[in-house]
């Protein structure tokens, strides 16, 4: 989560490389290396969650995992939000959900 008084510039800066990504995608990992990259570039400090984001889906009937979204924790580990992880292009809408695995993402665990 950032608090976009602290952070404004970072945000700028992350709005700015994300929306140049054809450039900047080749040379780093993806939109997670933007926040680093925006963070260090501003000077200023990010913290990062200690605890690894928890994977969301279902297996198909072959056992397969098929991963759709990432359920992210607060420092105690409680759910914070969840992080959809679909494929998308550009301009075009993101596809729907599942209902089933919509149901996962909306039920307690």
């Amino acid at each position: 989560l950032v608090s976009k008084k602290r952070c404004w510039v970072p945000l700028l800066v992350v709005i700015y490389l994300n929306s140049h990504f054809r450039h900047f995608y080749r040379r780093m990992y993806g939109d997670k290396d933007t926040w680093r990259l925006a963070f260090k570039l501003a000077a200023v400090p990010m913290g990062l969650n200690p605890l690894p984001a928890d994977l969301l889906g279902r297996r198909d009937p072959s056992g397969l995992f098929c991963g759709s979204a990432m359920a992210h924790r607060d420092p105690d580990g409680n759910d914070a939000f969840y992080h959809r992880t679909l494929q998308t292009l550009p301009g075009q809408p993101t596809p729907p959900l599942h209902p089933a695995l919509t149901d996962a993402l909306m039920s307690p665990a």
